[in-house]
């Protein structure tokens, strides 16, 4: 299979980053809308309860995954029957684990003491069948670059959802209406990306050979799994120490950031991963892909956490009322942790597409157990303690993934780590004056608050731009990214040389 030339493959990046971008924000709006509206409707501890159950089961939803969307994603050919087999094989995993979390539900709940864990755990065990019937589906429209259809997936269902979220908040079912939000998440899902996938399941051939797929699957489960211990310690270890009006708190503060941010992330690299497996084999051009997507992230997003972290105060008031003030210092923790996981976000990308699994995992298990040893000793001081050991550990480790990267791999390395070098200084230099403005003008309104913490950004990203011809180079790269997004133009005649 040939590569796609680099022009026209960096416009195709663009292109399907601008569409999941779109229905990125679109879902955003709608998350952000949800969280504002529901958190007036619920109580810390109904949302606790969800989040207790919901760490556990992540655990499990990765199994059902077992890495085979990747493997489908990543391959350089699959064939209709492969396609199939993998479909019945997420399946079967999904319907296994629905049984097994449905009967271990007691078990969940005498873990955290609480027995009302249990309807929880058995209704959403039912979400491993519609998830796994799913997986495949999304597989195939990343295959075929179809982002449009997976933005118009990926932002009916949650607004169908919230919907039912909402209703159910209103007429008084507590806890339940998060359970049937979910449960309508995943079927509305299922049902839209099997309405807009261009193929359909055939009966499974054992003829075809997949044991190389369960092996490539199986190295994607342990990563996933590992990363899954070390971004889940925070919620877990508070709902076993606190119970689960704390873990409601955390959890707000943790999807009121992580919501958005995810839906920025997951798109991102349903473009960037396979754009990146048609030249993983010319190392100039995956390096350059790699550097792009790094400084248009961290000059974008990254700045938006900087003044998110900056701004906390007044967004938990203006969102979420004054009765979820206690989240103010863990939504800045976290979005400073977010800032620095999205610096080496691309790393992900190159060990994944360049089948880097060995030292890929370990290197996730170092650094989770670092970080679950970090939240454990920051867990002594409280809740406000977990999250500054979960902010920690990103923040220092970010480079040492680099290292790691070009130690192991084909790639120099040392340009990804200057760019991010340059992100982290920049956007830590506009958070911190935007956070003096917000914390000067305590008594205005929080939405004029925000508008200079914005303004103040800005502002400061402008001045070092003007100062720093690096920091220029960056924005002129990021402002260059954004014209691949516009239509096409004829390329000029080349010039008379004779």
């Amino acid at each position: 299979m040939s590569a796609s030339p680099p022009s026209n493959l960096g416009r195709r990046a663009a292109r399907g980053a601008a569409v999941s971008l779109t229905g990125s924000g679109a879902r955003t709006l709608i998350q952000i809308g949800g969280v504002i509206i529901l958190a007036r409707m619920l109580t810390p501890g109904e949302y606790g309860l969800l989040a207790m159950v919901s760490v556990i089961i992540g655990i499990a939803d990765i199994f059902r995954n077992f890495g085979l969307y990747t493997v489908a994603v990543r391959a350089s050919s699959l064939s209709v029957a492969q396609r199939s087999n993998l479909f019945w094989m997420n399946l079967g995993i999904g319907v296994a684990l629905c049984v097994g979390i449905f009967l271990a539900a007691p078990l969940i709940a005498l873990m955290y003491r609480e027995p009302l864990l249990v309807p929880v755990a058995r209704a959403l065990a039912f979400t491993f069948i519609l998830s796994g019937a799913s997986t495949q589906f999304r597989a195939s429209l990343a295959r075929d670059l179809a982002f449009a259809q997976l933005a118009i997936a990926d932002t009916l269902a949650p607004a169908v959802a919230l919907a039912v979220g909402i209703y159910g908040a209103w007429q008084g079912w507590g806890f339940h209406a998060l359970v049937a939000q979910q449960l309508t998440l995943y079927a509305t899902m299922l049902a839209l990306l099997m309405l807009l996938a261009r193929w359909r399941p055939q009966r499974y051939d054992r003829s075809v050979p997949m044991r190389q797929m369960w092996s490539l699957g199986w190295g994607y489960v342990t990563i996933q799994l590992i990363n899954y211990v070390g971004n889940n310690a925070d919620q877990f270890i508070i709902g076993l120490r606190y119970g689960s009006i704390p873990t409601g708190l955390y959890n707000r503060a943790f999807q009121l950031l992580m919501q958005p941010y995810n839906q920025v992330r997951v798109p991102v690299t349903d473009v960037g991963t396979p754009i990146l497996a048609k030249v993983q084999d010319d190392d100039r051009e995956f390096l350059r892909v790699l550097s792009r997507a790094q400084i248009t992230l961290g000059y974008t997003v990254g700045w938006a956490l900087a003044l998110v972290a900056a701004g906390s105060a007044p967004l938990v008031h203006l969102f979420l009322g004054d009765r979820w003030e206690a989240i103010v210092p863990l939504f800045a923790l976290l979005a400073v942790a977010a800032l620095c996981q999205l610096v080496d976000f691309v790393a992900g990308w190159a060990f994944t597409v360049r089948a880097m699994m060995t030292t890929y995992r370990r290197y996730t298990l170092v650094t989770t157990v670092i970080r679950v040893v970090t939240i454990l000793a920051g867990s002594h001081f409280g809740v406000l303690g977990v999250a500054a050991g979960y902010a920690a550990v990103p923040f220092v480790m970010w480079p040492v993934t680099f290292v790691v990267l070009g130690r192991f791999g084909t790639l120099p390395t040392r340009e990804l780590i200057s760019n991010g070098l340059r992100i982290v200084s920049v956007n830590a230099l506009a958070g911190g004056l935007a956070f003096a403005v917000v914390l000067a003008t305590a008594g205005l309104p929080d939405i004029l608050r925000l508008l200079l913490d914005g303004l103040t950004g800005a502002g400061v990203v402008a001045l070092v731009a003007l100062a720093v011809p690096a920091v220029r180079r960056d924005l002129q790269s990021c402002v260059a990214f954004a014209r691949l997004l516009g239509p096409d133009r004829a390329s000029p005649p080349a010039p008379d040389v004779s």
